[in-house]
């Protein structure tokens, strides 16, 4: 329907819509709250017809995407700053572990901890896959999508499985 034709009724459908959407948002992030455009903007504009509640609800999806790209990259930094704080720790910890076996010292005491050489578990250590006896191997069975999925797009008829196509989605562009 064009957009000259919407009625009040599609405005005030739109807002409550909208409105549902908001409550759902807050029922899983009470903090959204605090947040005074998200709301404001999207829900509280006298007399915005329903094109201007949805390019709201659409510019706060936007933002709240923003801002999951950011956390993230700074997720991806933390991460990363992790990992070399564990290969400090690793390191740090078999030089002394090299340190007390070259000096034959068992059991450093300290207050704040307690350290001990101790003799490495035993373990099974496999050379050939292949010589394993089957009582020895696990399989993992799952399907493999791309051909299933191209063969049932050719009309093949596959037990087990059927073509299904997805939800409808919403396809936003930024210029």
């Amino acid at each position: 329907m064009p957009f000259e034709a919407v009625t009040t009724h599609d405005v005030s459908r739109a807002r409550f819509l909208l409105e549902q959407v908001a409550h759902a948002l807050l029922g899983q992030d009470p903090s959204l709250r605090d947040d005074d455009t998200l709301f404001t903007d999207m829900l509280d504009a006298e007399g915005a017809d329903a094109l201007d509640l949805l390019r709201a609800g659409l510019r706060a999806s936007l933002d709240a995407a923003a801002q999951a790209r950011a956390c993230k990259e700074r997720m991806g930094q933390l991460a990363e700053r992790q990992r070399r704080h564990e290969d400090r720790a690793a390191a740090l910890q078999a030089a002394v572990h090299q340190a007390m076996r070259d000096l034959g010292i068992p059991r450093p005491r300290d207050p704040e901890f307690i350290a001990a050489r101790r003799e490495g578990s035993e373990r099974a250590e496999v050379s050939d896959l292949d010589l394993l006896p089957e009582r020895f191997v696990r399989l993992k069975r799952e399907p493999d999508k791309a051909p299933l999925l191209a063969a049932l797009k050719a009309g093949e008829a596959v037990p087990g499985a059927v073509l299904a196509r997805g939800d409808e989605t919403l396809s936003v562009r930024v210029k």
